[in-house]
């Protein structure tokens, strides 16, 4: 049975790092940044600007 855990990171630290370090753990097989997902939906929902993930500010 698959398991999965949220990890919450203080605004002001850049998340890429610690993204692409959770992605190389053993055993995970998914690391999703909500900040990232949001940001996309926000600019698709606003602007309708599609597949911009890699563009934005640590969105890698």
């Amino acid at each position: 049975m698959p398991e999965s855990y949220r990890l919450s990171i203080q605004p002001e630290v850049n998340r890429g790092p610690w993204r692409h370090r959770l992605a190389k753990m053993p055993g995970v097989s998914q690391v999703w940044d909500h900040e990232c997902v949001s940001q996309a939906a926000r600019l698709w929902s606003e602007y309708g600007l599609q597949n911009v993930e890699a563009r934005t500010r640590e969105c890698e």
